[in-house]
């Protein structure tokens, strides 16, 4: 009868010294970090500032890279928004974040705002890689957008 009682008294706590307390995983240097399911508030922090736009990849074949020289993207606390491309200033409005689902069949925020002749943006926040965020196009045959941080 003792030998019962501490075998059931083993199986029961034995199951509380082997459970962890769940912790966050670190990421390693270079890891894809998806922003798709992220919280508006930390998807603001993390794109909040100034950024340049090296290139765009994508279109109609999925394989087309275009540099794009002098070219900025600027976000303000206040969702303003300012587009500089090839060296001209095409939007300067007040972004809106909707998180739904997008062309491609996953819910993600995106970002949207409109140019100065009224053309509508509508740019997934999709992914950063170390210091490289992307961001890409809501429609078929889009292009992705690489982006730095710059000061």
């Amino acid at each position: 009868m003792r030998y019962q009682i501490k075998l059931l008294l083993l199986l029961f706590i034995l199951p509380l010294f082997s459970s962890k307390c769940k912790k966050e995983r670190t990421r390693k240097p270079g890891e894809i970090v998806y922003l798709r399911e992220a919280s508006l508030s930390e998807i603001k922090n993390e794109i909040t500032g100034n950024w340049k736009i090296h290139y765009s990849y994508g279109g109609l074949t999925g394989n087309i890279k275009s540099p794009m020289t002098n070219s900025f993207f600027k976000i303000k606390p206040n969702d303003s928004v300012f587009l500089t491309l090839n060296g001209a200033l095409i939007a300067e409005d007040k972004a809106v974040f909707i998180k739904s689902s997008t062309t491609f069949g996953y819910t993600a925020t995106r970002i949207e705002f409109s140019s100065f002749g009224g053309s509508p943006f509508a740019w997934i926040v999709d992914h950063k890689l170390s210091d490289t965020l992307i961001l890409v196009d809501d429609h078929v045959n889009s292009n992705a957008y690489s982006l730095t941080r710059i000061p």
